[in-house]
């Protein structure tokens, strides 16, 4: 379920919630829940009494739900969401804002990553 003190760099205090978590779905004997380390979050992924996903998303990145929005049914070019945000820098747009989405699978391609002319496209619909 989780690494002990030592060997990621955390201690018990930081998975304290986390443990709760698994601990009442292994009560109700649900399907274990499944943690992702992200570098900077974690992702859970929780399932009901039958063991379906559920399709809950956290976003943790400040620009995630005005990006999201922005792509949701329209595919857009990076250049248009970095605008659309008004956000300068394109290396570290690319490495800390759109990979993150893309990694979490919220947000997707519509051509190949490498072309000059790929778009963007929301996987969900944010509310």
């Amino acid at each position: 379920m989780y690494q002990k003190s030592g060997e990621s760099g955390y201690n018990d205090q930081h998975y304290s919630p986390l443990i709760e978590i698994y601990n009442v779905y292994k009560k109700l004997k649900f399907k274990e829940p499944e943690l992702d380390d992200q570098h900077d979050f974690f992702l859970i992924t929780l399932y009901d009494m039958l063991g379906e996903k559920n399709n809950s998303v956290i976003l943790n990145g400040k620009y995630d739900e005005a990006i999201l929005t922005f792509c949701n049914g329209v595919a857009h070019s990076r250049e248009e969401i970095q605008t659309h945000i008004g956000y300068k820098s394109r290396s570290h747009f690319m490495s800390n804002v759109l990979k993150p989405l893309l990694e979490a699978g919220t947000l997707k391609t519509t051509t190949n990553s490498k072309s000059k002319h790929t778009k963007y496209i929301a996987t969900i619909k944010i509310d």
